[in-house]
């Protein structure tokens, strides 16, 4: 399947799921109950918890945790909810071999099966219209993280960070003019830098230090795109969340000297709060925080890897 006729698919799906609600995995198909179609603010997470990872939504407070994908080989991680709460883009990564790819399917499904390219996790612009994301680049001499953007229109797909310097984990600010990523500067340092850019791939500029034994790890924009929250490890045995002006300027702690490791933030809409996975490589729960700090609370209870929370405005199906 080219990426043409996939996109296609993606426009005509949604209507066809709604007119027979039975045609894909998980959708109410009982005709003794009766459906509304809602927006609501979900947290959507990847989890074991059925063997292989697979993406999950739940309520802001754990509960109604509802499955989304349900592949039985491989990993899945969630990336973003299209604006207007229809379209998850989500991707596949296995660290051992490398593969890699990034999908866009409607929230309730059918789940694809071919990804539109080989990528890992990044964002919608406002628009809807678009996608950045991270990608793997293999060449002759060296390999690679690149940045790109996926036209939902056109199928165009362009690259925006340079050649030869490892750029990845990708995010859109709510206004569509900046994208924050990570990267080493330079290739052979021993510290990964929180960058930010404009949406064209121009004016890069570097919010963490460049200092040895530094590592950032994947930013999010709050709601009013006045702060990038992300993962930051400042030297010592933690990796807590911090905020930091996209003009640069300080880094202020939220979580500090925490003996779990505490990654993946994403605030939701009120610009209040922040979800985030706390706990180590192979059991981790998902938690919510307000930004100063305060009002820590855990929402998944179990020993699976609960992973990579983002919070966003869901439409999907309940049963009335």
């Amino acid at each position: 399947m080219n990426i043409r006729h996939f996109i296609a698919t993606l426009i005509i799906t949604p209507y066809l799921l709604l007119s027979n609600l039975s045609c894909s995995r998980g959708s109410p198909s009982s005709s003794d109950n009766t459906f509304a179609l809602v927006k609501r603010e979900m947290v959507l997470f990847s989890s074991n918890r059925t063997g292989n990872q697979n993406v999950f939504m739940m309520s802001p407070d754990g509960s109604d945790v509802r499955q989304l994908t349900h592949y039985s080989e491989g990993d899945f991680w969630p990336a973003d909810v299209s604006p207007d709460g229809k379209l998850l883009l989500f991707y596949r990564f296995d660290e051992h071999t490398l593969i890699a790819g990034i999908f866009v399917m409607p929230i309730q499904g059918p789940e694809p099966t071919v990804p539109l390219d080989y990528g890992t996790y990044g964002g919608f612009f406002p628009d809807g219209k678009r996608f950045v994301y991270g990608s793997y680049v293999f060449n002759d001499s060296s390999s690679y993280d690149v940045i790109r953007i996926c036209s939902l229109v056109n199928s165009s797909i362009k690259q925006i960070s340079p050649d030869g310097v490892p750029c990845y984990e990708p995010s859109v600010s709510h206004d569509g003019t900046w994208i924050s990523f990570i990267s080493w500067r330079p290739v052979t340092s021993t510290h990964q830098q929180l960058f930010v850019m404009n949406s064209d791939g121009s004016n890069e500029r570097a919010l963490t230090p460049a200092t040895a034994g530094r590592y950032a790890r994947r930013g999010q924009f709050t709601s009013d795109d006045r702060k990038i929250i992300f993962t930051f490890n400042d030297g010592g045995a933690s990796y807590d969340l911090y905020l930091v002006s996209p003009l640069g300027g300080a880094l202020t702690p939220i979580t500090r000297g925490e003996s779990n490791e505490n990654y993946y933030p994403c605030p939701d809409s009120s610009g209040n709060m922040v979800f985030y996975r706390s706990g180590h490589y192979n059991q981790s729960e998902i938690y919510s925080i307000n930004l100063n700090g305060s009002n820590q609370r855990r929402l998944t209870q179990n020993q699976f890897l609960d992973d990579m929370p983002i919070v966003r405005v869901v439409e999907f199906l309940v049963v009335q």
